[in-house]
C-alpha cells in the first residue's frame, strides 16, 4: 500500500486566477465562522474520555472543512503545482485526486465523494497524519466538521448527523451515539506531486471550495504552519521512549496487531524486508518512482499511515516496532 517519505516543501506556488472569487485557506478558515448548535459532545462539556483529557484547543469549526471541493486537471486550466509540492494523493474506486498539503494543513478536513461513496481526507499538522475514511456506518453516510479540541494531540472531528466525536489516528468514534464505531480506512499517500503524477497521469488537484472560491497561495498558507519541535505541540498521555517523540513512522496493522516502521528504517530499506517476532514471514517494502508500498507476509497489501511516533504510539500504545532489516 502506498506510504510516505519524509520530503520538505519547496518554492512558492501560485495558482491562476478564475471566474471565482481567489480565497486564501487560511482566512478562510478562520473568519466568518458559523458554529453548530451546542451538543452533549461539544468540548466545552465533556472535560475527558475514557480517561483521557480533551484538550480545547479551538471553537468548533473555527477551522472550517472543505464541504464542496473543486477540482482541476493541472493542465488543461493553468493549475500547476511544483514537482517538490507536497500532495495527499489518492486512488479509489478508479479516480486518483491530489490534495496539496499547503491547504490540508490549514484546512484539515474535506468531505468528498468518489462516485457514490462519501470520503473524508483528513490531516492533522500536530500529528503529522494524512488518513481518509469511507464516511458511512451501516448504510448512512456522514459528513464531518471540526471540533477543535485535540485528544492524544490528535484531531478531533465531529460528524453533523449524531454529533458523535471521532479520533483521527483510530478512525473511531470515542464518545457520542457512534462511540466505538469504526470508519474504514481507504489507503492514500503523502508524497511529491512529481512522483503522484508519474504513478496517475490523470489524477486531479484539488484546486478550491464550489461555494468559497479558488484558493491562492499567500505568504501565511505557504510558510509551515508549526515549526519542527522535540515535542509534541499538546497533552498526550502515553509516551514510549523507543523513539523520539517526534520522529516519523509508518504504522500499520496485521493479524490483529500494531506495528510500525521508523521512518529512518524505511529510508535505508529502499527495497527490501523487514521482520518482526511473532509474525511468519516478512514485511516487502518496495519502492518505485518515489512512492512506498508495504507488503505483507501473506502477499497483500497493506494500507498504511505516516505520523510522528508520540502520536501513533499514544493510539496505538500496544504496538511493536519494527526496526530488524533482511537482505
Amino acid at each position: 500500500m502506498p506510504c510516505f517519505k519524509s520530503l520538505s516543501l519547496l518554492g512558492v506556488l501560485a495558482l491562476s486566477a478564475c471566474s471565482r472569487q481567489n480565497v486564501d485557506p487560511v482566512g478562510q478558515a478562520h473568519n466568518g465562522v458559523t458554529n453548530l448548535p451546542l451538543h452533549r459532545t461539544q468540548h466545552a462539556v465533556i472535560q475527558a474520555i475514557d480517561g483521557v483529557a480533551l484538550h480545547p484547543g479551538r471553537r468548533r469549526d473555527e477551522i472550517l472543512p472543505i464541504d464542496h471541493p473543486m477540482f482541476g486537471s493541472g493542465e488543461t486550466d493553468g493549475t500547476e503545482l511544483a514537482s517538490e509540492d507536497l500532495v495527499v494523493g489518492v486512488n479509489f474506486g478508479g479516480t486518483a485526486r491530489a490534495y496539496p498539503l499547503w491547504i490540508l494543513r490549514s484546512r484539515e478536513i474535506v468531505n468528498d465523494r468518489f462516485g457514490s461513496d462519501a470520503v473524508c481526507v483528513t490531516y492533522c499538522p500536530l500529528s503529522a497524519s494524512a488518513v481518509v475514511f469511507l464516511s458511512r456506518v451501516g448504510s448512512r453516510s456522514l459528513t464531518f466538521g471540526n471540533e477543535g479540541a485535540l485528544y492524544e494531540c490528535n484531531l478531533v472531528l465531529y460528524d453533523r448527523q449524531t454529533y458523535s466525536l471521532w479520533y483521527q489516528l483510530r478512525g473511531s468514534a470515542i464518545t457520542g451515539d457512534y462511540k466505538n464505531a469504526r470508519l474504514l480506512i481507504i489507503p492514500a499517500v503523502v508524497v511529491r506531486w512529481a512522483d503522484w503524477r508519474t504513478r496517475y497521469p490523470s489524477s486531479t488537484i484539488l484546486v478550491g471550495d464550489q461555494q468559497g472560491g479558488r484558493f491562492f497561495r499567500t505568504r501565511d498558507s505557504a510558510a509551515p504552519i508549526l515549526p519542527d519541535a522535540a515535542e509534541p505541540m499538546a497533552p498526550v498521555s502515553r509516551r514510549d521512549p523507543r523513539l523520539a517523540p517526534t520522529q516519523r513512522v509508518l504504522g500499520f496493522h496485521y493479524e490483529g496487531r500494531d506495528l510500525c516502521f521508523p521512518m529512518a528504517v524505511v529510508d535505508q530499506l529502499s527495497d527490501g524486508w523487514g521482520a518482526i517476532a511473532g509474525i511468519q514471514g516478512t514485511f516487502d517494502v518496495r519502492q518505485a518512482g518515489g512512492i512506498l508500498d508495504v507488503v505483507g507476509p501473506d502477499g497483500s497489501a497493506l494500507t498504511t499511515i505516516g505520523a510522528y511516533w508520540f502520536a501513533w504510539h499514544a493510539a496505538f500504545p500496544g504496538g511493536d516496532v519494527i526496526t530488524n532489516r533482511s537482505r
